[in-house]
């Protein structure tokens, strides 16, 4: 029987595909190039949404409700901080000194002549109502000449943070001991367009550096203070200026050393081009065609440009290494060679293609959003990688002239070593692989999800320092918003429904974590103290108008009540502990709120909830690895029956189960001994992982199922196999992970744990293919493939 008539069905498709290819090359490159070109114009139409409802979606109930929250009260993540505090830690006039204040004050009002700027808010600029020691109710003055008349500089330091401890702007503005502050920049935009805030604060930066240089200003310097900036815009600045800085200088070194893995693999030019141009081409169409469609570049779908190069550069390293044995072991010609290689390998291709692609399809049914586009495209994605290695390779190793056949694919020694253990003692590989999985349950239980907004920067960062002090010392750099809207006919200011809500931001400014609470009824409460009454809500509503009155010039009343007191806003001051602690003080503060309003006439009316670009962020970035890892059990059952499906026997399927899922579970228990948390980049790198262990499974498992076919018994089946096609694994991995290790070098957190766990994770995959794989076909003897 000849090998074409011993072909399955898929192979001789693939064959006359191919073929046809190779036959019509002119008309075949023309096509490609029109694909490439018209999925390429979509990239001027790519927008990058590294936003908070881009993880809710616009249509959420949570990501509305912070949209009419800033309708009503502007943006909440639009301040910039920039900390100021003594060169000299032990400094004993802090920043109170007058030559200080006034030196701030300088940078205060050229910040606020700066463009896209909204306000600046300082202590240094800060007018307030003299208390009752310092004269009477009406009188007021500036902070630095209420420091100067108290003599806040020179004070003991518990008598200074006794008194300051009474001011209303601490800790917001100022450390309880007077040593920091911050100069708090109110931008005219939200943040979270991150490339528009990166250019901004850039220039406030620079402005900041030329004002101090200026000739006639103060600068910070000459009396003693250094600055620093700080704050979700600074944090989300850096972040951007991150990426780029590491995408133009870790990409080429990254695509460097994979060139040069390729051609020592190789020893050919074409064997560095060729994966080189294939991974390119389904990455770029795959963005076009996002462009072209109105999907957005994102946080978690710019894995997209590891996830498909890894996959292409595996399918093409298959490819070419079988098309040089094709060439060696005598093929007549060359695209006799191509047909063959493209054919046998395209069969394994295809099935990786169709599990994977499967697998990220299946992420259509996931509750969030960004996760169901995320699968979707992905699975696309992967439709354009099989195309490529199956039509773009074999017509670029046309143009290949060079007949010298490079050298086998290095490993030879190793891999059947590897091999001849499985295949000698089976058991024993099973038993150790089964009981190194079982051991890795124990760190992968200890897995959290989270993740931190300042945890995009290294925490030796400037601007994670400045961050970490303004949350251990002042008022945190997020925000948790409460909103209060209440039924025409309610007026939230009502005595017993404003001291309900006094005694809710009482209680919430004792949570753990809570730094500061700032709403019109401490407000009311607070300036009891200005009038020398108790600093409580009065019983009245004209006393309530009346202390109202008596502050209005001085508190921004504007920014916690509108629509005449049916509508309210609270303001807490967190730091930046993680995504579950400001949730769970959320879930508990909204509960709260609605308890104590309900407690009183007319409050049962009160809609109640809490919102803020924060709280969305963290909500939507944990359910997404909420999802994701949830999703893992979907996409491995998906795959497992396709397998199945494809093979038409369950066996192949089980024999799949444990080399595909087993890296998933070892990449999980890396996090676990490595301290980290499950966070979307890091479900990411885990599902990449799960893309090169299906990849090289399959690959393995149909060049046994072709050995086998040939005549060849199981043990010199498996032994040709992975000689064979095991090699190309091994080479495959290596060169991916000796890529991903360079992302350690990266100074972004997220893409050192690419780097690291990715590496680990296909290390871990390729050793089980090459070792736990073999040993379950020789235990199973070889079932549903043969």
């Amino acid at each position: 029987m000849s090998d074409r008539e011993r072909a399955p069905r898929t192979t001789r498709l693939l064959a006359w595909v191919i073929a046809g290819v190779l036959r019509h090359r002119s008309v075949a490159l023309i096509s490609v190039a029109i694909a490439v070109a018209a999925a390429g114009l979509g990239l001027a139409r790519l927008q990058v949404d590294f936003s908070s409802t881009a993880f809710y979606g616009d249509a959420s109930a949570a990501a509305q409700r912070l949209v009419d929250h800033r309708a009503s009260w502007g943006a909440d993540d639009d301040t910039l901080l920039v900390l100021i505090e003594p060169s000299d830690a032990d400094d004993p006039a802090g920043v109170l000194s007058r030559e200080r204040l006034d030196a701030i004050a300088g940078l205060s009002r050229a910040l606020a002549d700066a463009s896209q700027v909204e306000q600046v808010v300082s202590i240094a600029t800060l007018t307030l109502p003299l208390p009752p020691q310092l004269g009477s109710a009406s009188a007021s003055a500036t902070f630095p000449s209420v420091a100067a008349g108290l003599g806040l500089a020179q004070l003991d330091p518990a008598q200074r943070r006794a008194l300051l401890e009474r001011m209303p702007f601490v800790p917001t503005l100022l450390s309880a001991d007077g040593s920091v502050t911050v100069i708090m920049v109110e931008l005219s935009f939200s943040t979270d367009d991150v490339l528009r805030a990166r250019s901004v604060v850039d220039e406030l930066e620079a402005l900041i550096a030329s004002h101090q240089a200026k000739q006639g200003n103060q600068p910070l310097a000459e009396v003693g203070l250094i600055w620093q900036i700080a704050g979700v815009p600074a944090v989300r600045a850096g972040f951007m200026g991150l990426v780029v800085r590491d995408q133009l200088l870790l990409v080429p070194l990254t695509l460097l050393v994979i060139g040069l893995a390729l051609f020592v693999v190789f020893r050919r030019l074409h064997g560095v081009v060729i994966p080189a141009i294939a991974a390119g081409l389904p990455t770029l169409m795959l963005v076009g065609i996002m462009g072209w469609t109105g999907e957005g570049l994102g946080l978690l779908n710019q894995a997209y440009f590891s996830l498909l190069p890894v996959i292409v550069v595996a399918d093409a390293i298959h490819l070419l290494a079988r098309y040089h044995e094709e060439r060696r072991a005598g093929a007549d010609s060359r695209d006799q060679a191509i047909v063959r290689a493209g054919s046998r390998v395209g069969v394994a291709c295809l099935l990786t293609s169709l599990t994977t692609a499967t697998g990220f399809a299946s992420l259509a049914l996931a509750d969030m959003p960004i996760l169901r586009g995320f699968g979707l495209y992905a699975a696309l994605g992967v439709v354009l990688a099989f195309v490529t290695v199956i039509v773009l390779v074999p017509m670029l190793l046309t143009f290949v002239r060079d007949d010298r056949h490079p050298p086998p694919l290095p490993g030879l020694r190793w891999v059947d070593a590897v091999v001849g253990l499985a295949i000698r003692r089976p058991w024993a590989v099973v038993i150790g692989s089964v009981g190194l999985m079982l051991l890795a349950l124990v760190p992968a239980s200890r897995v959290e999800i989270d993740n931190q907004i300042s945890g995009l920067l290294e925490p030796t960062h400037p601007t994670s320092v400045a961050s970490e002090t303004v949350d251990e010392r002042l008022g945190g750099v997020l925000g948790l918003e409460l909103e209060l809207r209440a039924p025409p006919g309610v007026d939230l200011r009502e005595p017993q429904l404003l001291a309900a809500i006094h005694g809710f931001e009482l209680w919430l400014a004792e949570q753990a974590g809570v730094r500061t609470v700032e709403g019109v009824a401490s407000i009311v409460a607070g300036a009891g103290e200005l009038l020398g009454e108790p600093t409580t809500v009065p019983s009245s509503r004209a006393a309530i108008d009346a202390r109202l009155a008596a502050v209005a010039a001085y508190a921004p009343l504007d920014r916690f009540v509108r629509d005449s007191g049916q509508h309210l806003r609270i303001h807490a001051g967190m730091p930046d502990f993680g995504g579950q602690k400001f949730v769970a003080i959320a879930d508990r503060a909204e509960a709260e709120l609605a308890r104590r309003l309900a407690a009183v006439p007319g409050g049962e009316q009160v809609q109640a909830y809490a919102t803020g670009t924060a709280l969305l962020a963290y909500r939507g970035v944990n359910a997404i690895t909420n999802d994701v890892r949830d999703s893992f059990v979907l996409v491995f059952a998906v795959i497992v029956g396709v397998i199945a499906v494809l093979f038409r026997s369950l066996w192949p399927a089980l024999i799949g189960l444990l080399p595909n899922g087993a890296p998933l579970l070892l990449g999980y228990a890396m996090l676990g001994v490595l301290g980290q948390v499950l966070d979307p980049l890091a479900a990411v790198i885990l599902t990449l992982a799960l893309g090169i262990a299906v990849d090289d499974t399959l690959h393995i498992m149909v060049r046994t199922r072709e050995e086998l076919r040939d005549g060849s018994n199981l043990e010199t089946a498996l032994r040709r196999a992975v000689g064979h096609t095991g090699r190309a694994v091994l080479v495959t991995s290596v060169v991916i992970v000796g890529g991903l290790s360079l992302e350690m070098l990266s100074s972004f957190p997220p893409m050192q744990l690419l780097g690291l766990l990715g590496g680990g994770v296909i290390g871990f995959a390729v050793v089980l293919d090459l070792l736990l794989l073999p040993a379950l076909i020789v235990l199973s003897r070889g079932r549903g493939l043969s």
